[in-house]
């Protein structure tokens, strides 16, 4: 008897197994574009500063500093960094500058990039039009290159991070993402929110909201943000750290 009581449970168990074995319901997917934003909390961004760090076999090394600007004018939005760093024993530096559309992609118009000590770090200016761009270069020359409508570029999604709602929601659709520095076009990609997740900032212990960005299934990049929208700390490609510096007492 017990044995057939035990056979009668194995093959309940896998009876209701498969009864369950339903695929998990897709979730919801939303354009960044047709998002409701709360693009006037720009203006609370201002100038905020970022220790540039590489993690590699469980060690920190600072590289240096990134220096983020936001300034909101109208309809239009300036964003300004500036990355200062050594790597092995050499001076380099970056220097980026957006004038852009004040839109959820905060598609730019213009581009300027001064950089040097390396040769990843390019000398250009960008006239962005609807669907591609004009590049000219430090000899004079130009070339055309797509930029498409739905461009986000990476500049601009370190300010997008602050404004995506802090809440479990929809996945975010991305058309295409554009690395500035390198007029690298990529693309599609999606950002969703993971929750909230303690971490150490300063020698502090804080509560965050997590947002990852993912291209290909792969994660990208990571950030967390605080209750007010403040983007604190950055992983790119799961090494490259930004933490923020705490601004100075007035």
């Amino acid at each position: 008897m017990a044995r057939i009581v035990f056979v009668v449970m194995v093959v309940l168990g896998v009876a209701l197994a498969a009864a369950d074995d339903t695929p998990a319901p897709e979730k919801e997917e939303v354009r960044l574009e047709d998002l409701e934003l709360p693009l006037s909390s720009l203006t609370k961004w201002k100038t905020r500063e970022y220790t540039y760090q590489l993690e590699r076999r469980g060690e920190l090394r600072t590289l240096g500093k990134v220096i983020m600007e936001t300034k909101v004018d109208g309809e239009k939005v300036i964003l300004h960094d500036s990355w200062t760093m050594k790597w092995r024993g050499k001076e380099m530096g970056l220097d980026l500058q957006m004038e852009c559309k004040a839109n959820n992609l905060l598609r730019p118009t213009a581009i300027k990039s001064v950089g040097k000590g390396d040769d990843e770090f390019g000398n250009f200016s960008v006239q962005v039009g609807e669907s591609d761009a004009v590049v000219a270069l430090e000899d004079g020359s130009q070339r055309r290159i797509d930029f498409p409508a739905d461009t986000l570029t990476d500049i601009a999604q370190f300010r997008l991070f602050s404004l995506l709602p802090r809440k479990e929601g929809p996945t975010i659709k991305l058309g295409h993402v554009m690395e500035v520095s390198e007029l690298n076009l990529k693309g599609p990609a999606v950002i969703e929110y993971v929750g909230q997740e303690q971490i150490t900032i300063n020698q502090e212990e804080v509560q965050l909201h997590k947002f990852v960005y993912k291209r290909r299934s792969r994660t990208v990049e990571e950030a967390w943000v605080d209750d007010e929208g403040a983007l604190r700390r950055i992983r790119i490609d799961g090494r490259k750290i930004l933490t923020e510096i705490p601004p100075k007492a007035e």
